[in-house]
C-alpha cells in the first residue's frame, strides 16, 4: 500500500521541548507491507520526506507488531 501524510505542528500544546510549534508544512510519501503472520500482524513502513523543517528529525523505516486501537 502506498501513502501520503502532510500538516504541520502548529498551535501544539507541547510544553516539554519535544514539540517545536511551527507553522511549517511537512509532507512525506511512501509504502508500507503488511503480514498476518500466526504471531499477529507485522508491518513494516517506508517513507521519504518532500517538504521539512531544517529542524525536523527523519524516520524512514517504521516496524509495528500487533494490532492498533
Amino acid at each position: 500500500m502506498s501513502f501520503s501524510d502532510f500538516g504541520t505542528m502548529y498551535g501544539t500544546d507541547a510544553n516539554e521541548g519535544i514539540v517545536q510549534d511551527c507553522s511549517c508544512f511537512r509532507a512525506s510519501v511512501g509504502f508500507g507491507v503488511i503480514w498476518k503472520s500466526p504471531f499477529g500482524p507485522l508491518a513494516v513502513d517506508f517513507a521519504i520526506p518532500v517538504a521539512k523543517a531544517s529542524f525536523d528529525q527523519t524516520q524512514v523505516i517504521n516496524f509495528n507488531v500487533g494490532t492498533n486501537f
